[in-house]
C-alpha cells in the first residue's frame, strides 16, 4: 500500500516536469533566418517589423555583425538615431576585436571581408545620426572618417 502511494505521488510530482515543453536550442541558422526575414521586411519598408527580426537574430547570435548593420538601416527608417549610434558602436567593437584577435568574435564574423566603402558607410550613418541629434562636432568627425576610408565616395 505504501509503495502504491509512493508511485502515485511520484507520478503527480514528475508529471509537470515531463509535461513542460522541450528546451529549444537556437542556432546560427535561426539567426540567419531572422536576418533574412528582416531584410524582406526592410525591402517592404516595414522598418518596425524588420527591427524585431534583427533583434531576434542578435539575441540568438550577439556577434552577428550583419544583423547589427541591417538593424542600423531599420533604425534609420524609424528615425531612431540613438539606435543607429548604438549599433554603430557595437559594429566598431566587433571590428576592433576581430582586428586584434580578441574576444569571441575573432574569426567568427565577416567584418574582415567588408570593403572599406561599407565601413565608410558605417561612419556616414553614424554621422547622420549625430547630426540629427544636434551633435555636429561628432558628426563632422564621423563624416571625416568616412571620407578618409572612401575618398572617392561622393555621397559623403
Amino acid at each position: 500500500m505504501k509503495l502504491l502511494l509512493v508511485v502515485i505521488l511520484s507520478i503527480f510530482i514528475l508529471l509537470p516536469v515531463c509535461a513542460e515543453e522541450p528546451v529549444v536550442h537556437l542556432t546560427c541558422k535561426d539567426a540567419l533566418a531572422h536576418n533574412n526575414d528582416g531584410v524582406t521586411k526592410l525591402n517592404n519598408t516595414d522598418y518596425a517589423g524588420a527591427r524585431v527580426e534583427f533583434d531576434e537574430a542578435i539575441r540568438i547570435d550577439p556577434n552577428y555583425d550583419l544583423a547589427y548593420y541591417n538593424r542600423m538601416i531599420a533604425n534609420q527608417g524609424l528615425r531612431d538615431y540613438d539606435g543607429i549610434i548604438r549599433d554603430y558602436e557595437i559594429l566598431t567593437q566587433l571590428r576592433d576585436q576581430l582586428q586584434h584577435g580578441t574576444g569571441e568574435t575573432a574569426g567568427q564574423t565577416v567584418l574582415s571581408l567588408i570593403p572599406q566603402e561599407t565601413i565608410a558607410d558605417y561612419y556616414a550613418k553614424r554621422g547622420l545620426a549625430k547630426q540629427k541629434l544636434g551633435d555636429n562636432l561628432s558628426a563632422i568627425e564621423s563624416f571625416t572618417q568616412a571620407v578618409r576610408l572612401a575618398p572617392k565616395a561622393a555621397q559623403y
